[in-house]
């Protein structure tokens, strides 16, 4: 899985079309954790700001597993 968090400001129909976009690409993307807010008219146009979390799948071997987990464990450590 490769999970992208993504955030927008637009208007609703455009969202909608945006996400029909993507259910549409070869490639399988899952769409979640939706969250739409700020719902403001600008220009005579209603917009939202709209939150959501992409998700990519790709086939991977065991060692790029383990790769990708000791880099992920290794970027939460710096945070800290």
């Amino acid at each position: 899985e490769t999970p992208v968090t993504v955030k927008v400001r637009g208007g609703y129909h455009n969202v909608a079309f945006f996400f029909d976009s993507i259910s549409k690409m070869k490639r399988i993307v899952t769409i979640s954790d939706v969250v739409m807010s700020d719902p403001k008219v600008e220009n005579t146009v209603n917009k939202v700001q709209v939150a959501f979390k992409a998700t990519t799948y790709t086939a991977t071997t065991q060692a790029e597993k383990e790769e990708a987990a000791a880099k992920d464990a290794k970027g939460k450590k710096k945070k800290k």
